[in-house]
Order: structure tokens, then sequence, then C-alpha cells
């Protein structure tokens, strides 16, 4: 995972201070890493070193670095917010837990699907090489965008046959909005098909 920074902290009930590193503990100015400055009532102030003033970043987090552990682990990740290209200082609120681990994450996106690397690896596990990893012709990006998963084929689902046509390899070809009903919310948008 070569599009990865990894930084930790530990907030200590509310208790101030809490970088990861050693009083003291350098890096050269060409290596990218995160640095937690504060942590207070449950907000945590951080700077990104960056050989790459301009670049943008994913930003995730994990409370266990345990994989036998149920939901955020080592290989469970959230993503909690994109920084803009050349943001280096930033805030985040809403640390509840006793100790949290994060992660920074580059715009690489090898497949060009919409989803970076970083976050096919640690919060969809779908395949930063593939677009599509469930083969079912919608791309991973555009799946997690519309809130369908990327690891199920639809085309499979007889829920979906009646509204998906597909061709003989299986890839959507159109979608279809049936005679007898649908609903839109204020701004057009699809809600419900009957």
């Amino acid at each position: 995972m070569g599009s990865l920074c990894q930084g930790t902290a530990k907030n200590r009930g509310g208790e101030g201070g809490g970088g990861a590193e050693p009083t003291g503990w350098s890096y050269p100015s060409n290596v990218l890493w995160l640095e937690l400055v504060t942590v207070t009532n449950q907000i945590g102030a951080f700077v990104i070193h960056t050989p790459e003033p301009s670049a943008a970043y994913d930003l995730f987090a994990t409370t266990n670095l345990s994989t036998a552990v149920p939901g955020l682990n080592l290989t469970n990740w959230a993503w909690l917010e994109r920084l803009g290209p050349g943001q280096t200082n930033f805030v985040v609120s809403g640390l509840l837990s006793t100790e949290c681990y994060f992660i920074l994450g580059t715009m690489l996106d090898s497949d060009t699907d919409g989803l970076t690397d970083a976050y096919e690896n640690l919060v969809s596990h779908t395949l930063p090489m593939n677009p599509d990893t469930d083969g079912d012709g919608l791309s991973d990006g555009w799946e997690v965008f519309n809130g369908m998963n990327p690891h199920l084929n639809e085309s499979q689902l007889d829920a979906y046959k009646r509204i998906y046509t597909y061709d003989k390899g299986g890839w959507l070809r159109q979608v279809s909005v049936p005679a007898q009903g649908f609903s839109l919310d204020n701004e057009g948008n699809l809600l419900c098909v009957w």
C-alpha cells in the first residue's frame, strides 16, 4: 500500500498532547508524516508534514490494530475526510474512543473507478487494480457513491433484473423505471419504484 502514511495517537480521556512519536523525533523533509498536536475534549488538532505542499490527502481512522475484533480494526478503517490541496493543518472532532490510529491516503486511483487505492484497501476492500470488483458492469466508485455493494453482482439478483437490463456478458446496458409507479424527492431524485 504505497499510497498510505501512518500516524498514531492516543486520546486519554481528553488529556492534551498526544503525538505518536517521542519528543524530539524528526523526519527528513522528503518524508510524509502526520502529527497529532493536541487532543482536548474529543477534538484533535493535526499537522501534515509533506514534501508535496500542494497535495491532497484522505484521512482514515481505526480504533484497534488487532484483526480479531469486530468493527474498526487493523483491516477495517473508517474514512473521516478529504483534506484539500495544500491543507496541512486541520481539526477532527468527535474522537470518542480512548485509543485511535490514523492513516493518510494519497489521491492515487490506479483503476480510475473514483475510489482511491487507499480507500479500496482500507474501507471498501475492493480491488484497486480492477474498476469493477464484482464484474456487474458498474464501477466500484459508482456503486459506493450510490449506496450499492461493490462486492455483489446485482445482475444475478431477481429484484435487480426487473429494472436493469444486462447484455450476455453480464454488463449493465439499461436501467428501466416501470410504468406503474415511482416517487421523487423535492429535487427530483428517484426514491422508490413499485
